[in-house]
């Protein structure tokens, strides 16, 4: 089968299948984490797979899969060097922070620490500590290793919110 927007071929082997078969569980093991981390190399699908699961949550909302009405709220797709940004809003970052359901790509490509009138500030390790504290849905990919991730944001993060993401 070709996945026709980026023109390669499609191949179902053990250990997607695998895969598929642990996202399909968290997704409907009410006992399951919060937060789902897809970890690997480039191209090797994360990205098309946040958008996978975002659109099922919404396609099996009406199932009573999910205890918020997601269909009905906004479930952004945010690429993580847009957190920075978003940070500079007070409002804006804190309804970000607040919402039930967040997809969250790429994370490790953005700057660690912003700087702002001579404060340093870490929007992406507030994020996802503010998120793990509130138990609030997230779903992250990243082409960096789980070590990787504890280096580059700090040993809490790497410990505290990388521990709510399964």
């Amino acid at each position: 089968m070709l996945v026709e927007r980026r023109l390669r071929e499609f191949t179902m082997d053990s250990t997607l299948r695998q895969i598929l078969a642990h996202i399909a569980y968290y997704l409907t093991n009410p006992r399951c984490k919060f937060g789902l981390l897809l970890c690997g190399t480039v191209g090797n699908g994360k990205t098309t797979m946040l958008h996978a699961i975002r659109e099922l949550i919404f396609f099996t909302n009406n199932n009573g899969l999910w205890d918020v009405p997601y269909r009905l709220v906004s479930a952004p797709m945010y690429d993580a060097r847009e957190i920075a940004s978003i940070s500079k809003d007070f409002q804006a970052f804190r309804k970000l922070k607040s919402l039930p359901l967040l997809f969250l790509d790429d994370l490790g490509k953005e700057p660690t620490e912003r700087v702002e009138y001579g404060n340093i500030t870490t929007p992406v390790v507030e994020l996802l500590e503010y998120r793990y504290e509130n138990m609030l849905s997230t779903f992250v990919s990243t082409n960096l290793t789980p070590s990787e991730l504890g280096r580059k944001y700090q040993a809490r993060i790497a410990t505290d919110s990388m521990r709510c993401l399964k």
